[in-house]
């Protein structure tokens, strides 16, 4: 007879493995975690304002409480965003950019269109051009120099989420560059895209009734006749 010995209950879990835009970083430590900074405790994201897909002017709508859009102080860049609320410390993520997929071509002449990595030499191309299927995410318009610089771009879950580098004081312009591991990745294919995001923007169009502009006449024409048609004419 064998001498049977009990053995202890294990149980296993299938992990899979980490990605690259699994990571987050944190702005403190200077460090990459998952889920939560061993110092620093969980990260912080500012959520959007729900607007449904699709709404007119759905862009400007999701802005969150505390910001503003108004022309940038950057010239001919059009809109941009502004802190009108408290501080914004150091290390907050906003995201996730929203905008619709599309082709490579087309995203390459769009000033308003980030490439996500979906694996080796796999691209998606992600288009806010349109205002009513993006979100206030499009305004922000790109630092000129890194000392202006207090948002970095990075992808994150294969989507693409902004954050804080520095504290950002009320009545300063959100203004972004992109993150140093997501400029290696994509290399040169990011290079003439991220060249058309810095072009100048088209003029802005507030409306005489309500704070609220817009990037292109067509687009004030469709709020006047919808949301003020006595002084539409």
């Amino acid at each position: 007879a064998y001498s049977l010995r009990q053995r202890e209950k294990k149980v296993y879990f299938e992990i899979d493995e980490l990605q690259d835009d699994d990571y987050l970083f944190c702005e403190e430590c200077q460090t990459f975690f998952v889920e939560e900074c061993p110092v620093h405790g969980p990260p912080v994201f500012v959520n959007d304002t729900v607007v449904a897909w699709g709404q007119e002017g759905r862009a400007q709508l999701t802005l969150p409480e505390g910001m503003s859009i108004s022309p940038s102080q950057i010239p001919k860049a059009g809109l941009g965003v502004w802190n009108e609320a408290k501080a914004i410390l150091k290390g907050v993520h906003f995201g996730p950019y929203e905008g619709e997929i599309t082709e490579e071509e087309e995203a390459a002449h769009s000033g308003y269109s980030w490439v996500i990595t979906k694996g080796k030499n796999y691209y998606e191309y992600i288009d806010a051009k349109d205002e009513d299927k993006s979100n206030w995410m499009r305004y922000v318009n790109c630092a000129r120099e890194e000392e202006e610089q207090n948002l970095v771009a990075f992808q994150h879950h294969g989507k693409i989420f902004y954050r804080s580098c520095r504290q950002i004081l009320p009545g300063r312009e959100l203004l972004v560059w992109y993150g140093d591991d997501y400029g290696k990745e994509l290399g040169i294919k990011w290079n003439s895209m991220w060249k058309n995001r810095q072009e100048p923007k088209d003029d802005c169009y507030p409306c005489p009734c309500c704070n609220i502009a817009f990037t292109g006449k067509e687009y004030l024409e469709k709020h006047m006749k919808r949301k003020h048609p006595s002084r539409y004419v």
